[in-house]
């Protein structure tokens, strides 16, 4: 944005100076990382950030207690459904562009969490949430990721919402919005060595040439972590795991990693 200033005294006027270029304060932005670290503590609202409240006041507030990492995250308490809170992150400009994700952490006081991940279409106006997917947190920190889909407007909000159905206390933090499904720097995208067979499986796999490798990491497509094996061997038991989709996180002593989608039947 450019500005100017006409300058005005008595009768007599200024020619137009020029101010310069200048940013607006919470201008629509591509990416994300929030820990809510550089906040104190209470019912305030993080810059450039948003929220709806139900009949509970203080539903939503920065905590100084329960952070995945620093020393602040968001609490979102709620009693019933009329007690409901969102969390309104800052505008994108990238929301549905269908390559995003967002990525955080999340945990319960007690028992198994719920929280809605979706957007808003009015910041004002809870009747405007739509779900993407619901995400259940346990009492210990886990990662989530859902992706965002480009059916999704691109004047809309991406939010997070509390919808009650719990009395448990739930924790944010470790926010990413963030490009899907794209390596990053110290990812490989294959290993002509190393396999996971078979695709789909029932309740075994195997691996070959497991010399290099430091740990696995199962998580769900949406991210949460269900396994992690140290202990490597070429037949790993995975009976205990549901039908659906993972994701093998193979993580190799040279540091670089690798992903894997998985499918047990």
């Amino acid at each position: 944005m450019f500005g100017f200033v006409l300058c005005v005294v008595s009768t007599d006027k200024s020619p137009w100076s020029a101010l310069g270029s200048f940013a607006t304060e919470c201008a629509p932005i591509s990416g994300l990382f929030e820990n809510f670290d550089s906040y104190t503590t209470g019912n305030i609202v993080p810059k450039c950030w948003n929220r709806i409240m139900g009949a509970q006041a203080g539903a939503q507030t920065i905590s100084n207690s329960n952070a995945a990492s620093g020393s602040r995250s968001i609490s979102m308490t709620s009693s019933s459904a009329a007690n409901f809170s969102i969390a309104i992150l800052p505008e994108l400009n990238n929301l549905s562009a269908g390559t995003n994700q967002l990525r955080m952490k999340a945990k319960v006081t007690t028992g198994t969490g719920s929280l809605d991940i979706g957007y808003v279409t009015n910041i004002t106006s809870a009747s405007s949430f739509v779900n993407i997917q619901t995400i259940t947190p346990s009492t210990t920190y886990a990662d989530f990721t859902v992706v965002v889909p480009a059916s999704a407007p691109s004047n809309a909000r991406l939010a997070i919402r509390n919808n009650g159905t719990t009395n448990a206390s739930h924790y944010l933090d470790d926010i990413f919005w963030e490009t899907a499904s794209v390596l990053s720097a110290n990812e490989v995208s294959s290993n002509t060595l190393f396999k996971v067979y078979p695709n789909p499986f029932t309740n075994v796999v195997n691996l070959t040439d497991t010399s290099n490798i430091k740990s696995i990491i199962i998580t769900t497509a949406s991210g949460q972590i269900v396994k992690e094996i140290r202990k490597i061997s070429t037949e790993i038991d995975l009976s205990d795991l549901n039908l659906g989709l993972y994701i093998f996180i193979v993580k190799y002593y040279n540091g670089k990693n690798q992903s894997i989608k998985m499918f047990k039947k």
